[in-house]
């Protein structure tokens, strides 16, 4: 465990000393002021972060199981999504994906790793890969012919470094 980070009492998950909730059970509790940490990772990326739905109030949010996201998510959602849980092992068992009503055909993830947290947006109307971490988020299009590629690419140095 890291400086600042904790267990929460009611899952057992990793949750970090400033977080009003923990992101995988929703048990709230307080905590110091938010911190931010020197170096390459943008704020708030090794924080967990929550699911989407505690983020936006417009619509209806609804957890889904990964088999159906995947499952409606296009073929470059689905690589991005078997990449990365292939550079992260532990990934998939830490993911939370989401629907939301005001834009049914996107997928939503958050993945919270002890150390490394984010959410991806995969929009298969326009075809991006959308990675946000803290107060910064990074589209990747197909501009230079895949998405998937620059998106874990910008995912694996987020995480400190080269991944197999």
């Amino acid at each position: 465990m890291q400086t600042g980070e904790r267990i929460c009492a009611e899952c057992g998950r990793h949750v970090w000393s400033d977080d009003r909730y923990c992101p995988s059970c929703g048990t709230a509790f307080t905590g110091s002021p938010p911190r931010y940490e020197p170096g390459r990772q943008l704020p708030g990326f090794r924080r967990p972060v929550a699911p989407p739905a505690r983020e936006a109030s417009d619509g209806a949010w609804t957890e889904e199981p990964r088999e159906g996201a995947l499952a409606r998510s296009p073929e470059f959602g689905r690589r991005f999504f078997a990449e990365l849980f292939r550079r992260f092992p532990d990934a998939a068992a830490v993911t939370t994906f989401q629907r939301w009503s005001v834009q049914p055909d996107d997928v939503y993830a958050a993945v919270n790793l002890p150390g490394m947290s984010f959410t991806v947006q995969i929009d298969p109307d326009l075809e991006y890969v959308i990675v946000s971490a803290g107060d910064a988020s990074a589209e990747f299009g197909d501009w230079a012919g895949d998405q998937v590629r620059p998106a874990l690419e910008y995912v694996t140095e987020l995480a400190g470094g080269e991944r197999p």
